[in-house]
């Protein structure tokens, strides 16, 4: 843990129980940290399929992300050949071990209390999403033009300065008595309310008590002015049923509102925490939105935040459930250059905002795989471990465990990593296993 004056202190993990564990050192120890030749396209894709093979999804969450493959691995020869003209640098990857982990809970199994997502507040997201569909189809629309829609009523939304306007009635004369009547009006009547819609409508239906404030538009522009922020309305409603469409299953706009509906009644509480996240809301709506990147940015933005923070308001209601956790979790080591496509197993995006990390001697990227089934070559991730060694104050050495994610991993697998982790410090050359607060 890190204490309040922003030390590092140990984090010792209890009841360990009769973990069944298997560590291997693995060849890559001593081989520093060699990138292939990355100079034209056939050769990057050649390594991406290289990569392919440790990260089976590495296309599809690329594509869903909206990562450029090509363009990451630019960055990363760059960042290589600048960071090996430091000497302790290729000496420290040259030292450097990596290990593959398997983590067996003792046969009795571990209780675990599981945070899920409550069931009804899936149901409730489920219906806030109908009601939405439901007030697009009263404007005549078929789900094919769902996207020009948007794009329609992203024109007519209200620009930046007028989402400043309304703060902006006012600097009255103290000593005029009918203005500061109207500001109390204003004050008590229309501010209180919520949304910038609600305030312009209060502000026209106390127009005539209100047209003594300096700053107030006329009639016609605050017509104007709510036309646009009932279009912003509208627009962030259309996002949320553009991002379930395209950010699940297919992401392709069905042809009718009847599959529109079956798709939110499939919808999982997966899904409500992929959609709840701003940077798997950036690529869906920037892509059904192109062309417009430019011209909109701020209003954009804000849609998206707004689709984000509804879905946030159901994901943050959540329930425990007692589990037992009764199957093994492996943890396989990789090397930098494949630890940066990470985000493309755990469903984030640290592949595309923050790749650059394990290139760091000292941090360490596990994938987590699925046990495979007896018979079966395939592997399945479902997230990784990010963690990075760190000197104590007393000169000992810690692993910091920053991340474990992915959305498929289970706080049992969580329980199971850091008891592994814990009970085999020591051949992972540390003393400590180290979490943030």
């Amino acid at each position: 843990m890190v204490d309040k004056k922003g030390k590092v202190k140990s984090f010792s993990i209890i009841a360990l129980g009769f973990i069944i564990f298997l560590l291997e050192t693995i060849s890559l120890a001593g081989t520093g940290h060699k990138l292939p030749p990355l100079e034209t396209d056939s050769q990057k894709l050649a390594f991406l399929l290289e990569v392919k093979d440790h990260v089976p999804a590495l296309f599809s969450d690329a594509a869903r992300y909206d990562i450029d493959l090509f363009t990451l691995l630019d960055n990363e020869k760059e960042l290589v050949e600048k960071l090996k003209s430091k000497p302790e640098y290729e000496r420290l990857f040259t030292s450097k071990q990596y290990h593959d982990l398997t983590i067996t809970p003792p046969q009795r199994g571990i209780s675990v209390g599981a945070v899920v997502i409550n069931p009804e507040s899936v149901d409730a997201w489920k219906k806030s999403l109908t009601d939405q569909t439901n007030l697009i189809q009263q404007e005549s629309l078929q789900p094919s033009q769902l996207i020009d829609h948007a794009k329609i009523l992203l024109r007519k939304s209200p620009e930046p300065h007028d989402q400043e306007l309304i703060g902006k009635l006012g600097k009255i004369d103290k000593k005029n008595s009918k203005q500061l009547k109207s500001q109390d009006t204003l004050n008590k009547s229309c501010l209180k309310l919520t949304t910038q819609l609600e305030r312009w409508q209060c502000v026209r239906d106390h127009f005539e008590e209100l047209k003594v404030l300096p700053n107030l538009p006329n009639k016609e522009r605050i017509e104007a002015l709510i036309s646009s922020f009932q279009a912003e309305q509208k627009l962030h409603s259309t996002l949320s049923v553009i991002s379930i469409l395209k950010g699940t299953l297919d992401g392709l706009i069905p042809h009718t509102w009847q599959e529109v509906h079956q798709r939110i009644n499939q919808l999982t509480p997966d899904d409500l925490i992929h959609l709840s996240d701003i940077d798997a809301l950036n690529p869906i709506t920037y892509k059904a939105l192109e062309g417009e990147h430019g011209l909109k940015n701020p209003i954009i933005n804000k849609a998206i935040q707004s689709v984000q923070k509804q879905g946030h308001a159901y994901a943050s209601q959540t329930v425990t459930n007692q589990t037992k956790v009764t199957t093994p979790v492996k943890l396989s080591q990789v090397l930098p250059q494949v630890g940066i496509f990470r985000g493309c197993t755990g469903g984030d995006c640290s592949s595309q905002y923050s790749f650059p990390y394990p290139n760091d001697p000292h941090e360490r990227i596990f994938f987590i795989e699925e046990p495979q089934t007896p018979g079966s070559t395939e592997k399945k991730l479902k997230g990784y471990v990010s963690a990075t060694e760190v000197t104590l104050t007393n000169g000992e050495k810690g692993l910091y465990v920053i991340t474990i994610s992915g959305s498929h991993v289970s706080p049992g697998n969580a329980e199971l990593i850091l008891r592994g982790l814990e009970k085999e410090k020591e051949k992972l050359d540390v003393k400590h296993i180290i979490l943030p607060n």
